[in-house]
């Protein structure tokens, strides 16, 4: 089932994860990451990457901004806008795909970077054969 998307949803969620992305804290790789997700109400969370030197800590943040929401009690989304001033052709990672497909089939992945046109995906054309546990 598509999700669809107005303009102003749209640049506000972008907005957010531009926002985001200034509080950061990409202590290894210097690069800034914020992310916006929209719940199915209409409600925004944000999240940015944070880095430690140990590799196994680094929390990207799209998975930041999905555990505010599901922290505040939210199962059913309409988008994730991540963004950065950094990165060219930002994308989430294999991680972030993996658990964007298992929280919600349905997701958008909005993808936007200083001075680039947006790019908007669903998470089936990003991760075409994730994995589910069976019921």
């Amino acid at each position: 089932m598509e999700k669809r998307l107005d303009e102003i949803s749209i640049k506000k969620l972008m907005d957010a994860a531009r926002k985001a992305s200034a509080l950061a804290y990409p202590s290894v790789s210097d690069l800034k990451v914020g992310a916006a997700i929209l719940s199915d109400d209409g409600e925004i969370f944000c999240g940015a990457n944070i880095e430690t030197p140990s590799l196994l800590f680094v929390i990207c943040a799209e998975r930041v901004a999905l555990i505010e929401a599901l922290l505040s009690g939210k199962r059913n989304f309409r988008a994730i806008a991540v963004y950065s001033p950094d990165i060219k052709n930002i994308s989430p990672c294999g991680i972030c795909r993996q658990t964007l497909f298992e929280i919600d089939q349905d997701i958008t992945i909005i993808m936007g970077s200083e001075g680039k046109s947006l790019i908007m995906k669903s998470i089936k054309e990003l991760l075409p054969s994730g994995f589910l546990m069976p019921e």
